[in-house]
C-alpha cells in the first residue's frame, strides 16, 4: 500500500466557510477545511485525483498519478490567484445582461445577449475547473 495526502492551507476569505471534497478515482473520500490535513492508503498503480468546492461547480483538473509500493505522496490544495469562482463571474455576467437589456430593449438586447452566453459559458466553465491547484510537496 501507498499513501497519499492532502492539506489545505488558509486559503480566500470566500471559501473559509466551503469545505474542499477531495475525489480519488470519482469516489468522494473526505472535505477539507482551512488547516486540514488528511491521509489515506491507497493501492499502487494509476489513479485519478480531483478536488472541487463543495456546493459549487469550482475545482481542480483531474489529475493522474502512478502510485509504487510504500510511496508517499503529499499534495496541498491551494486556490488558483489568477481565476475567479464560475458563481462570481455569472452573477457579474447576468448583472450586465440586465443592464444591456434596460438600456436597449429586447430586440438589441437578444442581439448582443446570445452571442455573450454562447461564448461566455463554455469559457467559464473552463477556467472555472481550473479554480483550484493540486500542488504536489515534498
Amino acid at each position: 500500500m501507498a499513501t497519499i495526502q492532502f492539506h489545505r492551507p488558509v486559503g480566500h476569505p470566500r471559501n473559509n466557510t466551503k469545505a474542499y471534497i477531495i475525489k480519488i478515482n470519482g469516489v468522494k473520500k473526505t472535505e477539507l477545511f482551512n488547516r486540514d490535513t488528511r491521509a489515506f492508503e491507497i493501492r499502487e498503480g494509476l489513479h485519478e485525483i480531483k478536488v472541487k468546492v463543495s456546493m459549487d461547480t469550482a475545482g481542480s483538473k483531474s489529475q493522474k498519478i502512478n502510485v509504487r509500493e510504500g510511496e508517499v505522496l503529499k499534495f496541498e490544495v491551494i486556490q488558483n490567484a489568477g481565476t475567479m469562482n464560475l458563481l462570481s463571474v455569472f452573477s457579474i455576467l447576468i448583472f450586465a445582461v440586465g443592464a444591456l437589456y434596460s438600456l436597449f430593449g429586447s430586440k438589441f438586447f437578444l442581439l448582443l445577449a446570445i452571442p455573450l452566453i454562447v461564448v461566455a459559458i463554455p469559457l467559464l466553465i473552463e477556467k472555472n475547473s481550473n479554480y483550484l491547484i493540486l500542488k504536489k510537496v515534498q
